[in-house]
């Protein structure tokens, strides 16, 4: 196994690059899968919806059916054939019930002796199912495919018996349903296009299809997939060929009459199984582009890096180290190798032969030294900083993208990957932002103005509030509180002060924070305050020394370089600063400012 402290610095950029795109890559390629599989479950929860729906509309239809042909089979007008009364009775139902194409009432050997819907000349049913079964079981019955006599249109009929007081059959009378309202349904569902409606009877007939309707009605079914979802449960959903060809998500329910045994009807909704996935395709397709356009960016930018930013200087303090081992005592390189850390090689490296050549200046020159340190410390700080908020803020904001488009559709191990990575960005950006205000503290006066802090609180409580909108903070902020000083430096105390009473409510089951200020013997004091997990008073006197932690907060991540970098602007801003709590009880950090502009 190759030594990660044998590769060069450019494999080695390669490499950093590479491990930070695989993990995007992962998560990219789950989310991509997780977001196809949950367009196919909705779309199989679409289809059976509307199967269930169709379903639904059948079986009222045929309870409302059966309650109208129980109703007339105790008409006397009915019982006695008397035509002349009936028909208007039943073409007055017909017009009432659009759902209807027709009612007719046939006698024990068929022959139909009123209709709503004339029928010339005309005609006997007994060579039909429905009445066939009717008159055999005694019972409602069903039929199957059939064109109607009296419509010329593709129909299906249920029949019932009506018996005279000695408990014979003497007639049937029969309702003929039309389908092609269920078309409309479809019309009104939000499935993607091609989506389709088919009813099959009992024998696997095509009695409605809502696309091409003329050119499927009447003809069987594909006998394979029928014969499986005959044999299969009531319900089901599948993925297979369409008639069309096309892979569909298919979903069916059986209709049944009560004493049939047989389904009188099949109910099958299907879409396309390529319109259900084409977005989640589309979507990781697109992802993927512009991930691997990122990546070659990225590891083009680390060529560069590597070439110019880093192996060309090294070059440079490399020669230069063999010319001052060679004696030449006035090599310098800081011209030649400037910023980040191989530009503070490179000072180091000409201050080191500048004390060779000098050595009797050696007081003076480490004066110098000292002298600059503090300018160097800044500087590199700076460049620091810059070159570590690009990766972060591009990591930001993948975070951010990856939630913007999943949401609640981001698998909840995913999420809390996404959640850390954000989390760890912006406790980065924190800690950047402490270093450089820790580091630009001289000695210079600040330009001040005088600034309404209470609005400079309030932008600081927004951006923690949008920086964990999940967290439920109450800020109370008094209005009008106005103070003397520099606006970044002030709104880098209320950062800090504001975000630790922030993390330290973390476990608070309703947390509050607030800010206002007191006249104290003529002196006006600002305060933060918060119901946190507070401190003990024994500790006070560490709370603003860098990079030190009170006993009990170890849970709570942080660099302990926030409160000395707001200990550092107070006193700049010639105020005061010290803080007071008890453990368990929240804490309360007190300030004071010049209220008034300088003379």
């Amino acid at each position: 196994m190759v030594r990660l402290t044998t590769l060069s610095i450019r494999s080695l950029l390669m490499l950093i690059t590479f491990m930070v795109a695989l993990s995007a890559a992962g998560i990219i390629l789950y989310s991509g899968i997780q977001f196809r599989n949950h367009s196919l479950k909705d779309a199989s929860l679409q289809t059976l919806k509307l199967v269930d729906r169709i379903s639904s509309e059948q079986q009222n239809l045929v309870a409302g059916a059966t309650q109208l042909m129980t109703t007339l089979s105790q008409l006397p007008e009915v019982t006695t054939r008397d035509k002349a009364k009936v028909e208007p009775i039943l073409r007055e139902l017909c017009k009432l019930n659009p759902m209807y194409s027709n009612i007719f009432i046939a006698d024990p050997k068929g022959a139909v002796w009123a209709t709503a819907i004339p029928v010339t000349p005309r005609t006997g049913v007994a060579d039909r199912r429905y009445f066939q079964n009717a008159m055999t079981t005694g019972q409602l019955s069903s039929g199957e495919y059939i064109v109607a006599r009296s419509t010329i249109q593709p129909a299906i009929n249920l029949a019932y018996p009506f018996k005279n007081g000695r408990g014979e059959i003497i007639g049937v009378i029969s309702v003929s349903f039309g389908l092609h309202r269920y078309g409309q349904i479809l019309k009104h569902m939000h499935l993607p296009e091609r989506s389709n409606i088919l009813l099959i009877d009992h024998r696997g007939i095509i009695l409605y299809r809502a696309i091409n309707p003329e050119q499927f009605i009447g003809k069987p079914y594909m006998a394979e997939p029928f014969r499986k979802i005959s044999a299969g449960p009531e319900t089901g959903t599948d993925i297979r060929l369409g008639m069309d060809g096309r892979e569909r998500i298919i979903s069916y329910r059986k209709l049944q009459l009560e004493g049939e045994q047989t389904p009188y009807m099949y109910v099958m909704v299907g879409t396309p199984l390529d319109a259900v996935t084409r977005e989640a395709n589309r979507f990781l397709t697109n992802t993927i582009v512009l991930f691997m356009s990122s990546l070659l960016l990225a590891c083009v930018s680390a060529l560069l890096i590597g070439k110019y930013a880093i192996v060309n200087r090294l070059r440079i303090l490399e020669t230069a180290s063999q010319r001052l081992a060679g004696g030449d005592l006035d090599v310098r390189v800081s011209d030649l190798v400037v910023g980040g850390e191989l530009g503070r090689l490179g000072e180091r490296f000409d201050v080191m032969a500048a004390e060779l050549a000098r050595r009797e200046s050696e007081r003076d020159q480490l004066i110098s030294m000292l002298a600059s340190a503090n300018q160097d410390l800044e500087a590199f700080n700076y460049t620091v900083a810059h070159d570590l908020r690009q990766p972060l803020n591009m990591l930001s904001s993948y975070c951010q993208v990856i939630t913007n488009l999943f949401g609640d559709q981001l698998p909840a191990e995913c999420k809390e990957y996404v959640e850390q990575a954000y989390e760890k960005t912006f406790q980065m950006h924190r800690l950047i932002e402490a270093l450089l205000n820790f580091s630009r503290m001289g000695k210079a006066e600040p330009h001040r103005e005088m600034l309404n802090i209470s609005m400079l609180a309030r932008e600081v409580s927004l951006s923690l509030n949008a920086a964990e909108p999940e967290r439920r903070v109450e800020f109370r902020i008094d209005d009008g509180i106005m103070a003397n000083g520099d606006p970044s430096l002030l709104r880098a105390v209320l950062a800090n002060i504001l975000g630790n009473a922030w993390k330290y409510t973390r476990t608070c089951e309703k947390a509050v924070i607030e800010f206002g200020a007191r006249s104290i013997d003529g002196e006006l004091e600002y305060f933060v305050k918060d119901n946190g997990v507070g401190f003990d008073m024994a500790h006070a006197g560490k709370i603003f020394t860098p990079f030190q932690r009170l006993p009990g907060a170890e849970e709570f991540k942080g660099y302990g370089i926030g409160l000395a970098t707001v200990e550092r602007i107070i006193r700049r801003h010639g105020g005061r600063i010290w803080a007071e709590g008890e453990k368990g009880k929240g804490a309360t950090f007190f300030f004071t400012l010049p209220h008034q502009s300088p003379d």
